[in-house]
């Protein structure tokens, strides 16, 4: 099987996951699907270039590892095998969950807590699993990533008060295993208060449970591979299969509400974003195989800066005030910050 074993290459590999995640999520607004259909085909190309990476680069017999993924398919560990898939459900999930609450709360509120949450907890978790390379510089780095969540939070606020006359949608700030367009939740005028507090319950309740599930899948799989000895294809192709536990779900809300299942346009591009999606994931996994998976994770966790330079490409700063500006300079400058000291955590070992 083809590995990585520098670990330059190994940075290199991240920093391709981090502009994938960064950008799938720009590719899956602009089909303008429905969550649950767009999502059916997303995570279909994600299992199809697992698969097509297990079945290419796993059967590439080197010194380092000689065998193919096939041969060491048959003899995978149950144990690792299950708690891989575990984690593909728990992932798929988790987005589930940030994009209900997205809708109730906005993305300034459910994207800090809910990634926030996991980009500590899983980091935090992975380290446990596999205690390796400076923990001062590594943790340090991840302070550093939540401060540039909570700048970008409090950017994406600004702008609602800036554009607070004009329909908004929940669609610039994007992330590494998630993103979507939501409306606010409108409250009627007569009981808006309590209607207030319920969805504020209910928010509370998403982002709580989004931000578990956040923290568990990348931990999950590391153990896999760690603990009961999966090799990255392994994992890879698990992860991915266990993303397939939604379809029921999925198809069943499709035909219960009777959606629009997309043209062909559409649906060639909810599947050219699953496939930069999984792309991202199995850089990191291959990376973090390498490396470490504390520091893989980590730094494809800090994605949102690649998403927030779509945004300026694509003229979603514009017309913006100083504030605004001053956040998004504090956003780049706090995920370049966050990224060295990850990656130079690693150096320290």
């Amino acid at each position: 099987m083809l590995v990585i074993q520098s670990f330059g290459m190994a940075l290199v590999a991240l920093f391709l996951g981090l502009f994938c995640w960064g950008t799938w999520g720009v590719m899956l607004r602009s089909a303008r699907l429905d969550y649950e259909v767009a999502t059916i085909y997303f995570i279909s190309a994600q299992l199809g270039i697992s698969c097509l990476t297990c079945f290419t680069f796993g059967m590439m017999p080197t010194e380092v590892s000689p065998e193919a993924f096939v041969d060491v398919f048959w003899r995978v560990d149950p144990f690792g095998a299950v708690a891989a898939g575990l984690a593909g459900c728990i992932l798929g999930t988790s987005n589930s969950l940030l994009a209900k609450a997205s809708a109730l709360g906005g993305v300034a509120v459910a994207f800090p807590a809910v990634l926030g949450t996991g980009l500590v907890g899983g980091s935090v978790l992975n380290f446990i699993i596999e205690p390796k390379g400076n923990p001062e510089l590594l943790f340090s780095g991840i302070f550093l990533g939540v401060a540039a969540l909570l700048c970008n939070g409090c950017a994406y606020s600004l702008r609602q008060v800036e554009a607070r006359d004009v329909p908004l949608r929940d669609e610039e700030f994007l992330a590494s295993d998630g993103a979507v367009a939501a409306d606010q939740v409108k409250l009627d005028s007569a009981g808006g208060q309590a209607e207030a507090v319920q969805t504020s319950r209910k928010l509370f309740i998403a982002c709580a449970v989004a931000g578990i599930l956040s923290m568990s899948w990348s931990p999950l799989s590391v153990w896999a591979s760690k603990s009961r000895g999966l090799c990255p294809y392994e994992v890879i192709f698990f992860v991915h299969l266990g993303q397939m536990a939604m379809f029921p779900v999925l198809l069943a809300r499709v035909k219960s509400r009777k959606l629009p299942r997309g043209g062909s346009g559409q649906i060639s591009m909810c599947l050219a974003a699953g496939v930069v999606n999984g792309v991202g994931r199995i850089a990191m996994f291959i990376a973090g195989s390498a490396a470490s998976f504390a520091m893989a994770f980590g730094i494809v966790m800090c994605s949102p800066l690649v998403a927030s330079l779509w945004g300026v490409a694509l003229g979603e700063m514009r017309g913006s005030g100083r504030r605004r500006w001053a956040l998004f300079a504090a956003t780049m400058i706090s995920y370049t910050l966050a990224i060295v000291c990850i990656a130079a955590s690693q150096l320290e070992e």
